[in-house]
């Protein structure tokens, strides 16, 4: 007898079902056996439902069987024999194919597939079609036949069914008397039903089903012989159906199609069977307590659905409190409007429907819901299921905001494990053993930093990070090196001059260290591979990976953090890190028998399988116990009937979702296929059209998850996102509105808070202080949070509301403090900048320290650094380029020659000898250990002979000649006979500042009277008043300053300083406006560019001192100065000062200089950067402003205050800030220069009188004579 229990959605099927079986197995204990088949991820809650219907009664059962159809397979095979063969999992099918595809590529014997074969996850895909031709009953013979047929017509799909057919062929033949898989065990199982004695006689119920499979009829075909009685429930429309009689009118995008098509099914098989047939009409709404979820499954997507009127809430008469989405609705409403108002209570009892701006808002509003219904309305966890279809965008963030609401939840889908760290150290472990990129810096590193190496290595993870910035700074990588039997002694050079030997001891202890550790972790890795190289078997490379792993103590090590993950309450992390050992000790068996019956894999194949095996790791969950909100997929949808259903994620394109073609064997193919095998209509070998059969199965989907609440349906949808692009929500959203129309729909947006939870109402309560202090308003939520809180904390500091009240503590400190207003202790800066009363450093510091105090706090106080990556940068390119401009000028000084005297050829010559004779010493010889870089070095010659040209001709028209270059002062003096000269000022409380530099280069006159500082520049370059007088560019005033002390104590005689220059190193690019613009047009705007800005003293002798030329060609090719016809100097405020204007800045600078750093040992260290008048701020190029978290719209922040005014003015307040004794100094400094230069003047005029005279008595003497 064939009974076919039919009725809608929440009709009552599965639970008649259920209380029949209950009431036989009460009735008639022991008998023949009842058989529950349903689908494998229904089977343990209806097991749980029956066995706890039984308990009430204060029975059990033992005649009972519920089960999937692969469980039923492996337990009739027990009984009957045949199921000894080792099951083959999922993963192991998929690595059996990856094996077999990479032999296949090897041969060569792949068309179609001899591209796609090879990347990864071709192989769970083939495998996915593999299941389906099983399912359908194809073998690979008839795969072969049938692309045979289509190859006149089809060639791209002949090519693809017969690659198909091969591999097909393969993985049986590897799979023959060796394995079976959940199809196999199918097969078999239609064999062995008849001999066993569990299902003669027996009655068999089959609840959950949409549709057979092929293979599924011919077992059911099978199982009709065989059971007395046969029990199957349909979901149908009631109203469509005539008892015991096909329907062939239903369309196929009706909701109920598939299942009018297995009734038919049935009908036609229980006639053929001469089976009595009998159907039950279940009644509609036996599921639904809440009247307005009955109506909408009943009018479910109808096109012109019926407003649902929905009568007065019975909570409304006991003053019941119903919220809005993020609980900010105030119950004050008026009596005149009670009605309509207890209308919406009860509506928003029953469904509620809301918009969020984001999916995180979404979930967090869903989160506070499902709290407020258990706090408020009287539900338990268990009595609440959430339904997800969206996975990627809300799977793993759903589970993650329930857990920071504290919600208990459980997830029937297994977790991904593919980046879990044991999975990362084995991936990278092989890597470093196979790949041509072996023991590279990714491979190698990404094997220390899963944590695995900490205990048996000793390497801490601050270790791991040292010898991780030891690696990246010398550019290791290779076995070579890291397992060379000879200790590292890769050491930083700081100069282009320091030799081998120059290292010190602190750079020699670091590399004794970082050759210590990486023998350490070096050691268990050159062991695998030395392991798995002659190893000629899968089991001996498995057992290779097991020993590695054992020796590494992964399995304490997962002990160790799954009981910390316990502690801490992550019961998923916990349980992850407890399993994943077991699925990994899986894989290594299955890899292990991957030769058996299909040859040894080599070394690579082997690594790639892996490979795959890993991306494919999951791990399933335990529930946290019986009270559970329970999480799942509209595709795996076990929730049955709950009192709440959750739906999040309800948009366009996810309701329904977009339906995605199998990528191997298209729709397109699927369709021409069974064209060509037409079967028969039961059991035929014709393949599903996955996009079709998926759009037509959505609907159902969707109708059965959105019926499942037996009293409350909440939906949501976001407006956006993660990536910030905007979604649009689901018809079916619009269609619940016309519905409902009196449904209210509610709205999150960024910046609500919810209050379910501790840590979420704080943050929201942060918001609410700051808009509060903002405009002096709050809310009566959030003024009732705050109340709470600080209850809480004088209450009981020390009890689990502790954390909250801390938190609560800071919320009011950031609310009435001001960023950056604290200072250092005095002491405390000192002990940081000036350990030993001495202030040291270079002028750049401080003019760091001028541009953003914190930024100098962070980079010489905390001492933060951008770790070093081996790599030729612009740095490294000045330094180089620097070196041989100094061993230029220094070679020619030793010859007693001008730059001036070098031709061309010669100059090139010494550029290209000095060249490659520094450029081994940058960065132990990278340029040469590069090919890349190596083909640089012919551009940085290039660009060293052209600046050297350049010099080489300013020199010809100058009469100031480079006498020092890279001129050390302080502690950067280069060598033991070079004169030092010290630039020390006294501070406050006994502290000094010491500065130190190297000027690249002074120019000076042959009798030494004048003299020029140069700064030579790779990029760009200038200097202003303003910067200068904020301390942003002082490195070329104290130059000159130092210039001029040191030809004093070496000349014995004061110098005149005539200007201060950038010299820029570079060839910059210039672009043609026109293409009409002549080579003497680019070569002036060449020349424009190139010419040294700085600062020039507005004089004509001495600027005609720097550049004679100016006198012939009015302007000048080198320097920002010109000469009009009469002779007098061209306007240039940027360009030109004054001798008082220059001897008042040098003055000045020499005060801000002291007042800078005194400034920094008080403790001065507030965010607080410059920004100049073209708006360029001293933050745009900062690596610190994570740690500062500077913003100028945030009260507190605030650029640095300057003003913007003309150069004059700057010098008038210049002059105003230094003291009169230094103004007068300056003053008589310049009177006695003037006097000086008179006296020299009227002493030259003198002896050229002189001369005159006596050359007029000579010419007397001889008119005498003669």
């Amino acid at each position: 007898m064939l009974e076919i229990i039919s009725g809608r959605a929440g009709s009552g099927k599965t639970a008649y079902c259920l209380e029949q079986i209950k009431n036989k197995l009460l009735a008639q204990p022991v008998g023949d056996a009842i058989i529950l088949l349903l689908p494998e991820h229904m089977t343990y809650k209806a097991e749980r439902e029956l066995a706890a219907m039984l308990a009430k009664e204060g029975r059990g059962f033992c005649r009972c069987y519920v089960y999937g159809f692969r469980r039923f397979a492996y337990q009739i095979l027990q009984e009957t024999g045949g199921g000894l063969e080792p099951g083959l999992t999922d993963l192991g099918r998929q690595l059996l194919l990856r094996q077999l595809l990479d032999r296949r590529l090897k041969d060569k014997s792949l068309s179609a597939f001899a591209r796609a074969a090879g990347q990864r996850g071709f192989a769970a895909e083939l495998g996915d079609i593999i299941n389906e031709l099983k399912s359908y009953c194809i073998s690979p013979e008839l795969l072969q036949e049938i692309g045979s047929q289509v190859a006149e017509k089809d060639k791209r799909l002949s090519g693809k069914l017969q690659d198909m057919a091969l591999i097909y062929q393969d993985f049986n033949e590897a799979m023959a008397g060796s394995y079976n898989d959940g199809k196999d065990i199918l097969c078999k199982l239609l064999e062995k039903l008849p001999k066993s004695k569990i299902v003669q006689g027996a009655e068999l119920w089959l609840d959950g089903f949409l549709f057979f499979n092929p293979l599924e009829k011919q077992l059911l075909q099978v199982l009709f012989g065989l059971c007395s009685r046969v029990h199957v429930s349909l979901t149908l429309d009631n109203s469509t159906l005539s008892d015991c009689q096909p329907w062939q009118n239903v369309p196929r995008e009706d909701i109920f199609y598939r299942s009018q098509s297995t009734r038919n099914y049935l009908l036609e098989l229980a006639g053929e069977m001469n089976m009595e047939v009998r159907e039950r009409f279940m009644a509609g709404g036996a599921r639904f307590v809440s009247p307005l979820l009955r109506d909408m499954e009943r009018q479910w997507l109808s096109h012109r659905p019926v407003p649902v009127k929905i009568a007065k809430s019975r909570q409304s008469d006991k003053g019941n409190n119903t919220n809005n989405t993020n609980n900010n609705t105030n119950n004050n409403t008026t009596n005149n409007n009670n009605g309509n108002s207890d209308q919406k209570d009860a509506i928003s009892t029953q469904l509620r429907i809301t918009e969020a701006a984001t999916i995180r808002l979404e979930l967090e509003a869903m989160a506070d819901d499902i709290v407020r219904l258990v706090r408020d309305e009287g539900y338990k966890w268990r009595d609440i299921g959430i339904l997800i279809r969206d996975e990627d965008s809300y799977g793993s963030m759903a589970g993650m905001v329930l857990q920071e609401y504290g919600i208990p939840f459980f997830s029937a889908t297994r977790r991904k494990c593919t980046h879990h760290p044991l999975a990362e150290l084995i991936r990278s472990a092989l890597a470093i053993c196979t790949s041509r990129s072996s023991w590279s810096y990714e491979n190698v590193f990404g094997c220390l930093k899963t944590g695995f190496f900490k205990e048996p290595c000793g390497l801490l993870p601050d270790a791991m990070d040292e010898l991780e910035n030891y690696v990246l700074e010398f550019g290791i990588k290779g076995k070579k090196v890291w397992a060379q039997p000879e200790d590292w002694q890769f050491v930083s050079r700081y100069s282009i001059d320091e030799e081998d030997g120059d290292a010190d001891a602190s750079q020699l202890q670091r590399a004794e260290l970082a050759d210590r550790r990486r023998r350490q972790v070096a050691e268990p890795l050159l062991r695998l591979q030395e392991a798995l190289q002659p190893a000629g078997t899968a089991a001996d490379m498995a057992e290779a990976v097991y020993v590695f792993l054992t020796e590494l103590r992964v399995p304490q090590q997962l002990e160790q953090w799954a009981a910390e993950d316990e502690q801490q309450g992550n019961l998923a992390g916990a349980r992850e890190h407890q399993q994943i050992w077991r699925s990994i000790m899986e894989l290594l068996d299955q890899l292990a028998e991957l030769g058996t019956g299909s040859g040894e894999p080599s070394l690579a194949e082997f690594a790639a399988v892996t490979g795959e095996g890993l991306d494919s790791l999951s791990v399933s969950m335990i529930p946290p116990g019986l009270d559970y909100v329970s999480l799942a997929s509209f595709d795996q949808n076990s929730l049955g009937n709950l009192r709440a259903i959750y739906v999040p994620g309800a948009n366009a394109g996810s309701m329904p979702r977009h339906s995605s073609e199998n990528v191997i064997l298209s729709d397109a193919d699927r369709i021409y296929i069974n064209q060509v095998e037409a079967g028969d209509r039961r059991t035929g070998r014709r393949l599903s059209i996955i996009g079709q059969e998926n759009s037509y199965n959505e609907g159902y989907l969707l109708y059965k998850g959105f019926t499942q609440a037996r009293e409350y349906l909440w939906v949501s949808y976001a407006l956006s996102d993660d990536s910030g692009a905007g979604r649009e929500p689901a018809r079916l959203v619009q269609w619940l509105r016309k519905l409902v129309p009196e449904l209210k729909l509610g709205q999150v947006l960024q910046g609500d808070g919810f209050v379910a939870e501790g840590r979420q109402a704080l943050s929201g309560l942060g918001i609410a202080l700051r808009h509060c202090k903002d405009y002096g308003v709050m809310e009566e939520k959030w003024q009732a949070v705050y109340n709470w809180l600080l209850i809480q904390r004088e209450k009981n500091k020390k009890s689990a509301s502790a954390p909250l009240a801390k938190g609560l503590t800071a919320l009011q400190k950031a609310l009435v403090s001001r960023m950056g207003a604290d200072r250092l202790p005095e002491e405390l800066a000192g002990q940081l900048f000036a350990p030993k009363g001495y202030l040291r450093g270079s002028v750049t510091r401080l003019e760091r320290y001028n541009h953003c105090p914190f930024q100098y706090f962070a980079q010489y106080g905390l001492k933060l650094q951008e770790r070093k990556i081996r790599g030729f940068s612009s740095p490294e390119l000045g330094t180089l380029l620097h070196g041989v401009l100094r061993e230029f000028g220094e070679q020619l000084k030793r010859e007693g020659r001008r730059w001036s005297d070098v031709e061309e050829g010669e100059q090139r010559q010494l550029c290209h000898e000095i060249l490659h004779r520094l450029a081994p010493r940058l960065q132990n010889n990278i340029i040469f250990q590069q090919k890349q870089l190596a083909i640089q070095l012919r551009r940085i010659e290039n660009t060293a002979n052209f600046a050297l040209k350049r010099l080489c001709a300013f020199d010809a028209v100058s009469k100031l000649h480079p006498c020092y270059f890279e001129q050390g002062f302080g502690i950067f003096a280069r060598d033991e006979n070079e004169q030092a000269v010290e630039l020390v000022y006294r501070l406050s409380n006994h502290n000094m500042l010491s500065l130190n530099g190297q000027i690249d280069r002074i120019d000076m006159t042959e009798d030494g009277s004048y003299f020029m500082v140069m700064d030579y520049k790779t990029g760009s370059a200038s200097i202003n008043i303003m910067d200068v007088y904020y301390g942003i560019k002082l490195q070329l005033l104290t130059y000159l300053l130092v210039a001029g002390q040191l030809l004093a104590e070496q000349l014995g005689q004061g110098s005149v300083p005539v200007g201060m220059l950038y010299c820029f190193l570079k060839r910059p690019m210039v672009s043609l406006a026109s293409h009409r613009e002549s080579k003497q047009e680019m070569i002036a705007e060449l020349e424009k560019r190139l010419k040294m800005p700085g600062w020039i003293v507005a004089d004509e002798e001495l600027v005609q001192l720097i550049d004679s030329s100016l006198s012939a060609s009015g302007e000048s090719r080198f320097i920002h100065a010109k000469l009009k016809k009469d002779g007098s100097l061209g306007k240039s405020e940027v360009h030109l000062r004054t001798e008082r204007e220059l001897e008042l800045l040098l003055a000045y600078v020499e005060k801000l200089l002291q007042g800078t750093g005194e400034a920094i040992l008080a403790g001065e260290i507030v965010p607080e950067p410059y920004m100049d008048r073209n708006g360029f701020s001293s933050c745009a190029y900062c690596g610190y402003h994570a740690l500062c978290g500077f913003d100028a719209q945030l009260e507190g922040f605030g650029y640095k205050q300057v003003l913007l005014q003309k150069d004059v003015d700057f010098m008038k307040n210049i002059e105003m800030e230094l003291s009169p004794e230094q103004v007068r100094a300056v003053d008589e400094r310049l009177t006695g220069r003037h006097e000086k230069k008179a006296e020299l003047v009227k002493a030259d005029n003198k002896m050229e009188t002189d001369k005159t005279d006596v050359t007029d008595n000579q010419a007397a003497k001889q008119e005498v004579d003669g």
